[in-house]
């Protein structure tokens, strides 16, 4: 018997027809490769949702957790993220692999402001671009913490940026308004704006239907050094 030509025998058949596909791992590009997948351990929930993902070009950042409005109950969800052209995309998305929400941020636009505060500040900031949820009014909405975990990630993304967690934005009296990023810690430029806001949210404590002034529904806002500990800190 000519040992060199025997086969030994798999425990289990091998699926190695499955197409091959691009993926990409802590952001660095990997060569095509095919997935071989034993038809013995299906594959797990986690799992499927993981390379979903990295199908579509996403690496999965963290794991954090918002709450739902009405139970109270923390809900596990993903932080995903892409890049193009050298714009960042985050992704809020729960374990069904569902967009929750999203935030898109770039490096600061040169000669974009003429204020003393963005030579010193928002030039060395990473400018949020857009952030949208499925929560439309904080009253009406299924859960509270997505704006603020996408807000959390953008600090982090800056970080690795080489902006030290500096973020910059114009807000909008949208979803989210500017009461939003204020209680996240951002400031406007203009003090009197910042103090304006302060007494809006002191009077709206007790009374939710109060509207704001004009002067507050919109304008530049930037997240200052002192308040980004704080917003990476806030729990529900």
């Amino acid at each position: 018997m000519n040992i060199s030509k025997i086969t030994p025998k798999l425990t289990s058949e091998i699926k190695t027809n499955l197409p091959a596909i691009r993926y990409r791992v802590l952001d660095v590009p990997i060569k095509a490769v095919p997935i071989q997948l034993d038809s013995d351990l299906p594959l797990s929930n986690v799992s499927a949702k993981i390379l979903k993902s990295l199908i579509h070009a996403e690496t999965i950042s963290s794991k954090t957790f918002i709450k739902e409005r009405n139970s109270g109950v923390l809900v596990p969800v993903y932080i995903t993220k892409f890049e193009r052209e050298g714009k960042k995309y985050l992704n809020l998305k729960d374990e069904n692999a569902c967009k929750l929400g999203y935030l898109d941020m770039e490096k600061p636009q040169q000669g974009y402001f003429n204020n003393p505060i963005g030579d010193d500040y928002i030039y060395n900031s990473m400018e949020v671009t857009t952030l949208e949820s499925v929560n439309k009014g904080c009253k009406a909405s299924p859960y509270s913490g997505i704006g603020t975990e996408l807000l959390k990630a953008a600090v982090l993304e800056s970080k690795k940026s080489g902006y030290n967690g500096r973020l910059h934005l114009m807000a909008y009296n949208s979803h989210p308004p500017t009461p939003f990023y204020y209680k996240c810690g951002f400031r406007f430029l203009d003090s009197e704006k910042n103090s304006l806001m302060e007494k809006f949210l002191s009077s709206s404590a007790s009374n939710s239907s109060i509207n704001f002034d004009e002067p507050i529904q919109k304008g530049l806002m930037y997240l200052p050094d002192e308040n980004i500990d704080y917003l990476l800190n806030i729990k529900f």
